[in-house]
């Protein structure tokens, strides 16, 4: 008789040494990223108060608008008009 395994014998798996180094990195599942639109420009004399860069702000990043138009007084009509054209090309 010869010291084969057989199926209901299987061969006792070595311990895995620990590796050297760093960890493997994990993966990532990946995030869908919307295209956002480069920010319009800012003017000399109202800098990032104006309308059409306060509307892409509101539209694109809330949290940020929040926080840095908060007690500004804007033309809301006009932004108001602007953020309805970012909204329809959605």
């Amino acid at each position: 008789m010869s010291e084969e395994p057989t199926s209901e014998q299987a061969p006792s798996p070595e311990p895995e040494k620990p590796r050297r180094g760093r960890p493997p990195k994990k993966k990532v599942a990946e995030k869908k990223v919307e295209a956002i639109p480069p920010c319009p420009p800012t003017n000399r004399y109202f800098g990032s108060k104006t309308p059409e860069v306060v509307a892409w702000y509101r539209v694109f990043k809330p949290e940020e608008a929040a926080k840095k138009y908060e007690n500004r007084t804007i033309n809301e009509v006009r932004v108001a008009e602007i953020v309805a054209q970012y909204e329809a090309n959605r």
